[in-house]
This record gives structure tokens, C-alpha cells and sequence, in this order.
């Protein structure tokens, strides 16, 4: 669904849920590796942190590990200078943990609705929301949604099935309850 959605010629909105340690932010890493694709982590800080860092991963992205080269004044600007840097070539943006974002800027959210509902419409940008629940932000039309979700006993099992025994097996996965992030430690 992600390389899909990169490869049309359009304004693209994926949301991508799951719980912690379900694979969302790896998913999203692998998915970026080979394209021209900004990452922005959220923190749990404050709004303005939050621009900033997002300012810098812009910077990093597109104008090669700078970090201090734009710095926007608002979330607007920022998306809407997005938008400018892909009319001519396809731009993934990954605003991961949204929850964080939300928290420490609560008009992050109506904000990003409106950009994403009215701004962004006619642009080349692949826009990917990550977080650990709905966003509110599915409802907006054309979104594509992704819900991982722990592995079932039988991908489990299908993976460890040379390293540990019936039992061992069944231990692994009360103990992880199928999670990829426990199952990886």
C-alpha cells in the first residue's frame, strides 16, 4: 500500500496505527530508505521544540544532513514549502508519533487537518501519519490506512520454529504476547 501510494502522481495520505513495539516506525524506515522522504519524530516536549526539530529534519532531508538551513514559523509554512519542493519530484513526509505532537501542540491537529484537506490537495506529496491510535485525521478524504497489529501464534511460531521447542515456543509468546518489538530483544 505505501509503495502504491508513492508511486501515484498525487497528494497520497497514509496513516499508519499500532500498538508500541508493533513495527510502525521500522515499517515506515524501511519504506523510506530508497526515497526522497523527510522523517519527523514528535517528542512530548512543546510546540515550538516540536517545529523545530521538524524544521531541522526538512533540513537534513533535502538539503543534505544540513540541519539548520530552514526554519519555519509555523506548521503551515512548513507543509506548504513541502509542497514548493515536490512539484517537480516526488517527496515522502513521515510525521511519526503523532500523539506527541498533538499533546505538546494542540492546534497541531485542526491545523494539519486543514492543510491536508485543502492545501495539499493538487500537491506531489506522500503524506504518512504514524501513531499508536486514530489520529481523527483517517476521516479526511482518500486517507489509505495501514493497522499493524502483535503477530499471531502461528507467525511465531513459523519464524522461532528452529530455535526453540513446542514448549518454548508457547512460553515466547505468553511472555511477548506476539509483539515484534519484545520478540526482537
Amino acid at each position: 500500500m505505501l509503495d502504491e501510494a508513492f508511486s501515484s502522481s498525487g497528494f497520497e495520505l497514509v496513516t499508519v496505527t499500532g500498538p508500541s513495539g508493533s513495527g510502525k516506525t521500522a515499517m515506515i524506515r524501511e519504506f523510506c530508505r530508497d526515497k526522497r522522504a523527510v522523517l519527523f519524530t514528535a517528542s512530548r516536549t512543546n510546540a515550538a521544540i516540536n517545529l523545530s526539530s521538524f524544521s531541522k529534519a526538512v533540513s537534513k532531508a533535502l538539503y543534505k544532513g544540513l540541519r539548520s538551513l530552514v526554519k519555519f514559523s509555523s506548521w503551515e509554512e512548513g507543509m506548504l514549502f513541502l509542497k514548493r519542493m515536490a512539484a517537480n519530484r516526488r517527496l515522502a513526509v513521515v510525521l511519526d508519533d503523532c500523539e506527541s505532537l498533538f499533546v505538546s501542540d494542540p492546534d497541531a491537529e485542526g491545523t494539519l487537518r486543514e492543510i491536508l484537506t485543502h492545501d495539499m490537495q493538487d500537491a506531489n506529496v506522500m503524506v504518512v501519519l504514524v501513531s499508536r491510535s486514530s489520529t481523527g485525521l483517517e476521516s479526511i478524504s482518500g486517507c489509505r490506512s495501514i493497522a499493524l497489529d502483535n503477530l499471531p501464534f502461528s507467525s511465531v511460531r513459523d519464524v522461532y520454529k528452529d530455535r526453540y521447542d513446542d514448549h518454548d515456543l508457547v512460553r515466547l509468546y505468553a511472555i511477548t504476547g506476539g509483539n515484534p518489538g519484545n520478540l526482537s530483544l
